[in-house]
């Protein structure tokens, strides 16, 4: 019987300190923790922290489309929640509510994490954190998940969003489809910057526009036909011109 209840203490001891290893520098957990983890996990089962949330609402079903960050169904990927890393996890992001929802331990039945309790999780090879507003940046950026795009000297964020749109016409009647949008953000000195168009972009890099510009149309990489991609390459320059 001492053995016994010695066993989840160890377990919940060596979580808490892989995890406090564990710095958001990294898109994977530490592999050194991993079997520990997963071991833990599975013992506590339907008793872990994780399973503490609420019911996840439905959508009309006449909406077309689907709520979710790139599929339907739940994928597997990590969360830190509470403190505590969960790995294996079945999950979906919904990019409406701006909520994480995995399914009930051992059971169908979708719930939804409580926010607050989310630092930081990963999904279909992009990385989430939470980032919550202050009052330096309250007029750019709101609390919420921010998918890490990159993270070196600067740190680029996409904010991921679904929302619902509803037309009424006299011939096709009522009509209702999930509408994604995708918004920029780049953080430098704790300032987010948005970036919404390719002036902003060479705005932001005033001290090397001209360099930047030449880069770009070099590479024919045009804002218009990807903002994503044209942040993303343009930053990864610009770290590389000022190391």
């Amino acid at each position: 019987m001492i053995l016994n209840c010695r066993v989840p203490v160890y377990f919940f001891i060596s979580i808490l300190f892989f995890n406090t290893l564990y710095a958001q520098d990294s898109i994977s957990p530490p592999t050194s923790s991993s079997n520990a983890i997963a071991f833990y996990n599975k013992f506590i089962g339907e008793d872990a922290h994780l399973y503490n949330g609420s019911e996840h609402a439905l959508y009309d079903f006449r909406i077309k489309g689907f709520p979710y960050f790139e599929s339907n169904v739940l994928q597997v990927g990590f969360v830190n929640y509470d403190s505590i890393l969960y790995q294996q996890i079945n999950m979906a992001y919904d990019i409406v509510r701006d909520e994480l929802t995995i399914n009930r331990y051992n059971q169908n039945f979708r719930m939804t994490l409580v926010n607050d309790k989310i630092a930081y999780f990963s999904l279909l090879n992009h990385y989430f954190v939470r980032i919550i507003q202050d009052s330096l940046n309250r007029a750019t950026i709101t609390t919420g998940f921010y998918d890490r795009l990159y993270n070196g000297k600067l740190k680029l964020f996409a904010k991921r969003q679904k929302k619902i749109i509803e037309t009424v016409t006299a011939e096709e009647g009522d009509k209702l489809w999930f509408e994604e949008s995708d918004s920029y953000f780049i953080l430098r000195n704790n300032i987010y910057f948005s970036i919404k168009d390719k002036n902003n972009l060479f705005d932001f890099f005033k001290d090397r526009k001209k360099d930047l510009k030449k880069y770009l149309r070099k590479n024919k990489i045009k804002f218009k036909d990807g903002p994503e991609t044209a942040i993303l390459k343009a930053i990864e320059y610009y770290d590389k011109l000022k190391n």
